[in-house]
Order: C-alpha cells, then structure tokens, then sequence
C-alpha cells in the first residue's frame, strides 16, 4: 500500500513533516461506491458522518442530507467527513491495523498506539482547510483530485495555544503571516500522500476539483501522558499560574498527571475519550457560563 517509490525519510517521523508515496486510489476500499455504503451506514445509524452546517441542507431530513450534499460537491463549497469508518465496516479496521504496521516497519520505531483512527475527507472545488493544529500524528492520502497542504513547523505554536486546544478549543491556533517562512508546502496527487507531525499546524486549499482524502492517525501514550499535563497547565494558567511547558520539572509533571489521571480515562480508545478528565474538571464553569447566558436572555 505505501511504496518504495522516491525518497521519503520515514527517520524523520515525527519530528519534520514529508511526503511519500501509496497506491491506495486503487484499492478497492476506496471506491466510490464502496465509500457509498458505508456513508449510508453511517446515515442509518447518524452517527460517523460529519456534514456542515448548511441552511439548505438543514431544512432536509436527516437521510437526505448526504445525497444532497454528495449532488453538490462539484459546484458547493462543502465538506464532508466519515470518521472512524472501521465502526461501520471491519474491512476498514483490518487495513488501518496494516497501514500503521507498514508505517512501523519503514520508520523502524514500534508505534505502540494507544488508539488509531481513519477518516475519509471528501470536498469541494476550492475548499480551505483553516490553519489548525492536531493531537495525533497524521498521514494524509490523497486519493482522487488535487490539495495543496501546506505544514508549519512546530514551534510556531505558543503554550497557551495548545493548552487551550487540550481544554477543547479546536481551532485555538491562531494563524499570523509572518509564520509563512516557516512552513512548507506540499501538492498532493492522487498516489502522493504527506505525514505531518502532532502539534504541527496545517491549512489544506482545494484544487479546482473534488477531493478525496484519507487521514490516517494514531496516538500513542506518550502523546496522551503530554495532552494530560497540557491539560492540568490550562486549569493552573486559569487560576493565574504560569505554568512550566511539558518537559522541564519532572516531580510538578507526575503531580499534574496524578490531577488529571484520576478524572480521565487510563485508556482512551477515541480522540473525544482523551478529554474525559478535563471536561470534568471544566464542567461546572461551563454550566455556570451556560446558566448566566440563559439569565442575561431573559
């Protein structure tokens, strides 16, 4: 699946992001009437399926709204997403689990993951990815059409991006133009595919045609033990504390992690199971705030 062709430095995984090459636009998984299937699996069960917000397309029962978007791809600015799709098929489990033992065998590193997970992308002429950043470390293929992927370097993004990001912040990378000079670009083909590294910020611009993409990711515990002290940095910036990065005291890491552990889930098996410790630690500021915006609308 992932070939030898050209010159990839699976060395550098990671740590600096690149490209290589796979012959997964061939591979009967991926389809498009395979794809079909499993979104209408994902219908069935309205779950996996991630459709934007859309005036028009909210107005449609929930069944219809896949097919409608699917018709308007080609002139739409949408994006559609299946995530975890080895929940709606086995198939799709089987090949991530060989995919990351080939991505083991060519970096030479044992992955250990702790979860993994498989999303196919489909977009539109023209679409933009917005600047953000990703816990996992990430491998994107691309399987029909053409994206530009631009990748910044990591060190980029600041402390407080990232804690907030771990707090449930999605998008809490700001991008600034002067990060440019420090970042590269990649133009991924049908066969190309590109790696970028956790925490390193990314912006996708679709081509002028439809796009089919798959993310592979995975998180091992090492990644998951640094989201856990990310996390008790958050709380502590919170309370006005100025926090140490992940890394320089050992001793205030085991007692951040021991804070957090004892609320979060020992093994997360999803992305969203990662934040079980912090949404508890959150979650009666967040009522609080919900209950004051319900009062000031009275």
């Amino acid at each position: 699946m992932i070939t030898r062709e050209g010159r990839a430095d699976w060395r550098a995984l990671n740590r600096s992001p690149f490209t290589f090459h796979h012959n997964l636009q061939s591979h009967p998984l991926f389809e498009l009437s395979r794809l079909t299937r499993v979104a209408e699996r994902a219908i069935e069960g309205r779950r996996n399926l991630f459709i934007p917000e859309n005036e028009e397309l909210n107005r449609l029962p929930w069944k219809e709204r896949f097919a409608e978007a699917i018709r308007r791809l080609e002139k739409g600015s949408l994006w559609l997403k299946i995530i975890r799709v080895y929940e709606l098929d086995p198939d799709y489990g089987d090949f991530l689990h060989s995919i990351l033992t080939e991505i083991e065998d060519l970096s030479g590193e044992p992955l250990r993951a702790v979860w993994g997970s498989l999303t196919v992308i489909i977009a539109s002429p023209n679409v933009v990815t917005p600047y953000h950043f990703d816990h996992e470390s990430n491998f994107l293929f691309q399987i029909t059409g053409e994206k530009d992927l631009r990748v910044f370097d990591t060190s980029v993004v600041t402390q407080e991006e990232i804690e907030r990001y771990y707090a449930g912040e999605a998008l809490a990378g700001k991008y600034r133009d002067e990060l440019m000079n420090r970042s590269v670009l990649f133009h991924l083909v049908p066969g190309l595919a590109a790696h970028h590294p956790p925490l390193a910020p990314h912006l996708v611009n679709n081509s002028n045609n439809v796009s089919v993409s798959v993310s592979v990711a995975y998180s091992d515990r090492a990644l998951y033990e640094r989201a856990k002290i990310y996390q008790a940095n958050y709380c502590l910036r919170c309370l006005g504390f100025q926090p140490d990065p992940p890394g320089e005291n050992t001793f205030r890491e085991r007692l951040k992690l021991a804070a957090i552990g004892a609320l979060a889930k020992s093994s997360p098996r999803t992305f969203d199971e990662m934040f079980s410790g912090i949404n508890k630690v959150l979650l009666p500021q967040r009522c609080a705030n919900r209950l004051s915006r319900w009062v000031s609308r009275r």
